[in-house]
């Protein structure tokens, strides 16, 4: 976060397979021409000040894996989520408050396809945000927005809740979710879980594990 100005975080972008996404960062580091995503991150917030610079330079550096940076500011229309394949950004998504759009959920996935059935997290997040309201979202609703289920999932790692504008708002749990395996879309309490959802659950479980594992190092 930089204080007063812009926050911003990473989001794995779930796209390409292990295997070429390994063979991508190894061709990556081999040139000698991308940046960590991590890294990128870092440095963007030691060099930018304003949102709007931030945006820019996270969204056309090149960089090692496909990913999500997620920017606040603290002005109107200043929120944004980059969807970045290793070159440049594929897209900018902004809010617009002339067309509603007062804020953005993404869930691993671009925002203009469709959730995946295993992975439907989208609906329910945008659901819980607009019974909440523009006008009462506080630290209290936002974390409630992200603890309904399947938001909060046996996938989930942390939750953290930054403002750019107050930033002693700044908090970070490290969430538990009791080893229960949900498969539920958010429509019904009632999923039951199949023999194929089971196993396509743990290969997402494990892909996505590796995924992380590759951006927490580099």
């Amino acid at each position: 976060m930089k204080p007063y100005h812009y926050t911003a975080s990473i989001d794995q972008r779930d796209s390409g397979s292990i295997l070429g996404n390994l063979v991508e960062v190894v061709n990556a580091l081999l040139k000698h021409k991308s940046h960590f995503v991590s890294f990128l991150l870092r440095d963007t917030l030691t060099t930018t000040t304003y949102f709007d610079d931030a945006v820019e330079k996270l969204a056309f550096t090149e960089i090692i894996a496909p990913v999500y940076y997620i920017l606040g500011g603290i002005g109107p229309g200043e929120g944004a989520v980059i969807t970045r394949n290793r070159k440049v950004a594929e897209d900018v998504w902004y809010i617009d408050m002339d067309q509603n759009r007062w804020f953005l959920v993404e869930t691993n996935f671009d925002h203009w396809k469709p959730p995946p059935p295993h992975g439907n997290r989208r609906i329910p997040a945008i659901n819980a945000m607009n019974k909440v309201g523009q006008a009462n979202i506080n630290n209290q609703t936002m974390f409630d927005v992200v603890s309904v289920r399947p938001v909060l999932n046996t996938y989930t790692v942390y939750t953290a809740i930054m403002s750019a504008r107050y930033p002693s708002t700044y908090n970070t749990w490290s969430r538990v979710v009791d080893g229960i395996i949900d498969i539920g879309d958010g429509s019904s309490e009632d999923d039951t879980m199949t023999l194929g959802t089971l196993t396509n659950r743990l290969w997402q479980f494990v892909r996505r594990s590796v995924l992380s594992l590759i951006y927490q190092l580099f």
